[in-house]
């Protein structure tokens, strides 16, 4: 038996039993079936990336871009790998019928990119002047004759973004025409974000491009500096994340059970409002208890027996 709209069943234990009686007192029918209507409705309308079924920004990309004849993306920053990205995924689904970018016309952004962008299909609008540096959405809609696909986070349009970076992003689904309303908002906020930049030939024919591409390639060497000095930063020894364990403790398990009893002893004194912290070893002869502020003192200072 196919059903249109969930409900509760009780079993036939006797002929003169009704099948649709609700096995609830009758004051509580109508909640429960108000919130099985709800759950059923609202499955599959809001998904967290990453996840098992969807690790990264390019597979949530491949489950919105599916049937879309429609586009609209506001992002930050652009970069050559990213459209690579983009243009492996129109590979595999097509390209929408109608595609619209607007972007950062500033670094992080490639200029080049943003061309590329333009020679893939799609309408591009670049956000340039005093603007452009406070221009920073991740923002992705596509749209079918059924539903609405929203997809917003972290991660910009580059491979690191949509690949590689640990990045958070969270997709909605509406259908249509039952959530026509709250697919419309989130399309009058992205027409928002691309009201602010200006048609890509108006762009490529400003002095404010002209400038930027003379700066590219002093940008380019401060940029390798740049990465020279993460990679060295990158290279010093940090301390081990902390991990899952609730109140927001640090460290590897084990690594300071000998001073555990004292962290409790100095949490029981200072309260719920504060956390303390004991670092390891590794940070020195020091172990540093955090108790907050507020309490005459910020920090006290243990030394290892």
């Amino acid at each position: 038996m196919c059903l249109r709209y969930p409900c509760i069943w009780a079993p036939r234990r006797r002929q003169a039993a009704r099948t649709n009686s609700l096995l609830l007192p009758p004051g509580r029918k109508w909640r429960a079936l108000c919130s099985l209507w709800l759950a059923w409705k609202d499955q599959d309308m809001h998904t967290l990336i990453p996840s098992a079924e969807l690790p990264s920004g390019r597979e949530a990309l491949r489950r919105v871009l599916v049937d879309a004849n429609r586009l609209d993306v506001a992002v930050a920053f652009l970069t050559g790998s990213g459209i690579q990205v983009l243009r492996e995924l129109f590979a595999e689904f097509g390209t929408p019928s109608r595609v619209r970018f607007v972007v950062r016309g500033a670094p992080i952004t490639d200029p080049d990119a943003v061309i590329a962008l333009a020679d893939l299909g799609a309408e591009v609008r670049v956000v340039m002047g005093v603007r452009a540096p406070r221009f920073h959405p991740k923002l992705w809609i596509t749209t079918n004759a059924e539903s609405v696909h929203v997809l917003s986070g972290s991660g910009n349009l580059t491979a690191g973004g949509l690949d590689h970076n640990d990045e958070q992003f969270e997709m909605l689904h509406m259908r249509l025409p039952d959530e026509q309303r709250e697919a419309a908002a989130h399309h009058e906020r992205w027409d928002a974000f691309f009201a602010l930049g200006s048609p890509l030939a108006d762009a490529i024919s400003s002095p404010s491009w002209a400038e930027w591409i003379a700066q590219q390639s002093r940008r380019l060497r401060l940029t390798e500096e740049l990465a020279r000095l993460d990679r060295q930063l990158a290279g010093c020894k940090a301390p081990a994340p902390g991990g899952n364990r609730r109140g927001g403790r640090g460290g590897v398990a084990g690594e300071r059970d000998d001073l555990s009893w004292l962290e409790q002893v100095l949490q029981e004194a200072v309260g719920d409002s504060y956390t303390t912290q004991i670092s390891t070893r590794a940070w020195g002869e020091r172990v540093q208890v955090h108790a907050g502020e507020g309490r005459g003192f910020k920090y006290l200072f243990l030394t290892f027996g």
